[in-house]
């Protein structure tokens, strides 16, 4: 009962209790012409890094056409920009266009240029493919940057890994891999939410539920609620109802 009424009133507190975090127009809009062009290479890429932060913010918040439309233009710009594609395949695989998802991830992928890209365009690449039960496939696509990820102290990889291993039957390896998202620290909400999802994943409700708090907490402190972790939330409650 006690797990029960703690999830509750932080889904009640999420659903009720925080100020509605309004849509901002799209940065590209809101760039004053007295600033010109920008000045050099480190400069674009941060107003496209800052573009590209605003569109997945609309896609989390479920305004595809609109992420869809910022990324799009990158890409019309600049056919190349892995982590621009990588996001727009995200939007697709939210949408359950499976096959555009899976071309844009690809070519993302094929097309990054560093670890980071090529995590973020694997990433997605991979959740792709365990949706659509391709678990063999999203095996050897990670296996591409495997080496890459930190599973000791990033939990989000951790649960990527764990996955994996689960889905082609390594249940041994997953629940090692859980264990260690379960222990990393988290910082960002995203990791709060990772470890939140180790543990469920390993039985531990309470500890799941506290880590989803957490998550939700530090998402408050930045851009506002994130609907992942209130239906993560909500899904923590009801399991843990049936449980009573």
């Amino acid at each position: 009962m006690t797990l029960r009424r703690l999830v509750a009133a932080c889904l009640l507190l999420g659903l009720s209790s925080s100020p509605a975090y309004a849509l901002s127009a799209p940065l590209s809009s809101s760039l004053s012409p007295a600033l010109g062009a920008p000045q050099d290479d480190a400069e674009l890429e941060e107003l496209l890094s800052l573009e590209r932060q605003e569109a997945d913010r609309l896609r989390r918040r479920g305004d595809f056409a609109e992420a869809r439309r910022l990324l799009g233009g990158h890409l019309r710009d600049e056919p190349s920009d892995s982590a621009s594609r990588a996001l727009l395949a995200r939007c697709y695989l939210d949408e359950a266009q499976w096959s555009r998802a899976e071309d844009h991830a690809e070519r993302a992928y094929e097309d990054a240029e560093d670890a980071a890209q090529r995590i973020l365009a694997g990433r997605v690449w991979v959740d792709l493919l365990l949706v659509l039960g391709r678990s063999e496939e999203a095996s050897r696509v990670l296996r591409g940057f495997e080496g890459e990820l930190s599973p000791d102290s990033d939990a989000r990889d951790a649960l990527l890994l764990a996955e994996v291993r689960r889905a082609t039957g390594a249940e041994e390896a997953a629940r090692v891999l859980l264990g260690k998202g379960r222990s990393a620290r988290a910082t960002s909400w995203e990791q709060h939410l990772a470890r939140a999802r180790c543990l469920r994943a390993m039985g531990d409700l309470e500890g799941a539920a506290a880590a989803v708090v957490a998550a939700d907490r530090r998402a408050r402190e930045g851009e506002g609620e994130e609907p992942d972790v209130l239906v993560e939330l909500g899904s923590i409650y009801f399991e843990a109802d049936r449980e009573v």
